[in-house]
């Protein structure tokens, strides 16, 4: 109890001493410098890119009749994306580049929460600063960035809730943590309609957050009705997803590990691709930090 007590003190203390100014500089000249490679990328062509095409037809529907009509083409529940480019639609019109647009403070958002979240696992400026540029700057997320697809606003929720969880966790013990784990939740929540993905953090997070502050009872008991909120409201948007008109069903738990017993060696192969793909993705940044650690 001693070591756990001290163990969130630390967190909280080290959450607490972070520079703002010096923090809030840093962010500046990351999103700055992110900022102009957009520039420089120049997306102001009137038309779609990737799956645009598909996405901004259900926002096109969905700003005309007031309802939302899936198209059968994407996997991803993309309602939350949905909802926003119909937002976009009814303040400006329709537009496939105002569409793009209007993920570019998604990507921005994920570059600065890149670099708290490099703060808040301890880094120094400067590296925190190198975590959000090599992720700003890549050439993965650069085109995805400038595009109306839900792969960087699923990331942005993503990060938000991991973000916000983590500071549930080093918060002192009162209402600040409750207060975070709230937000964490929300954005799981609310992300994971755009981009399923997004339902990971809250779902896996939660319980993990309930076990390392289970002393505090009251708290441990919200992390667990957050979680059974959780799993009721990805079973019931998923139920709800699955029964609509020209849609890709959702596999189940069940049915991807019945799909697994039966099918192991294919089921590896998917999973190694992944896994492969991840560590390609990471390793320019991995290897100096191994060299360093090391």
């Amino acid at each position: 109890m001693e070591k756990q007590s001290e163990f969130a003190s630390i967190g909280a203390a080290k959450t607490n001493s972070l520079p703002p100014k010096k923090d809030a500089i840093y962010i500046a000249i990351c999103l700055a410098i992110v900022a102009g490679a957009f520039l420089l990328v120049w997306p102001a062509g009137d038309i779609a890119f990737g799956d645009d095409v598909a996405y901004s037809r259900m926002a096109l529907r969905l700003a005309e009749t007031g309802h939302l009509m899936l198209n059968g083409w994407e996997a991803a529940m993309n309602l939350q994306h949905a909802y926003w480019g119909a937002l976009v639609i009814k303040l400006f019109g329709f537009s496939p580049f105002y569409l793009r647009v209007s993920t570019i403070p998604f990507a921005l958002g994920a570059v600065a929460l890149s670099y708290l979240l490099g703060r808040n696992a301890g880094l120094k400026n400067s590296a925190a600063a190198l975590v959000a540029l090599t992720l700003g700057l890549s050439p993965i997320f650069v085109p995805f960035a400038l595009s109306y697809m839900t792969d960087v606003p699923g990331l942005f929720f993503f990060l938000v809730s991991l973000y916000a969880l983590s500071r549930a966790f080093e918060s002192p013990d009162g209402w600040q943590g409750y207060v975070w784990m709230a937000a964490g939740t929300s954005a799981g929540l609310v992300g994971g309609t755009g981009r399923q993905m997004v339902w990971f953090v809250p779902l896996l997070v939660l319980p993990y957050l309930g076990w390392v502050r289970r002393r505090n009872v009251r708290f441990a008991a919200s992390c667990l009705a957050a979680w059974a909120l959780s799993v009721s409201c990805v079973a019931g948007v998923t139920f709800w997803f699955n029964h609509q008109n020209y849609v890709v069903p959702l596999p189940s738990l069940f049915s991807e590990l019945r799909m697994a017993a039966s099918r192991p060696a294919a089921e590896t192969e998917i999973f190694s691709r992944i896994l492969l793909m991840l560590l390609l993705m990471c390793l320019p940044t991995a290897v100096p930090l191994a060299v360093r650690l090391a």
